[in-house]
């Protein structure tokens, strides 16, 4: 018995810290979701429901956020954290966040199983809270 917990002990140390295989990075909890997300923005006359997806469609080498009736995407990547030194990329399993090219502005998202929440603002100084929940399908 001493010899297989031993051996068990073994294993573990040779295998390294199993830190990150309880957790998967955001964008594995994103691509290929889709979400309905009530919008509250700055100017009440912009709020807005909008369906959100996310993806694969080229322009970040992370994941990408497709928002349905606009044009362009914005690319996205999950939250680092860390420091200079010690840089952690990928290092937040909720928390990510988005940047459109064609119309300035960005976003900052967390992601829950059935529940998204994010700020947004743009160059115009529109900024703006969601509160989004999981789709079953793509948007329409």
């Amino acid at each position: 018995m001493i010899r297989l917990m031993c051996l068990a002990l073994a294993v573990c140390l040779l295998a390294g810290p199993l830190e990150g295989l309880a957790t998967a990075d955001c964008d594995s909890k994103l691509v290929g979701t889709s979400w309905e997300c009530k919008f509250a923005f700055s100017d009440p006359l912009d709020d807005s429901t909008l369906c959100i997806e996310f993806g694969h469609y080229g322009l970040s080498s992370d994941f990408d956020m497709s928002v349905a009736g606009f044009d362009g995407h914005e690319g996205c990547t999950c939250v680092a954290a860390g420091s200079k030194k010690s840089p952690k990329f990928d290092a937040k399993s909720s928390n990510f966040e988005c940047t459109e090219v064609n119309f300035p502005s960005s976003f900052l998202g967390k992601v829950g199983s059935k529940t998204l929440s994010g700020q947004y603002w743009d160059y115009t100084g529109l900024s703006g809270v969601a509160s989004c929940t999981k789709l079953s399908s793509p948007c329409p």
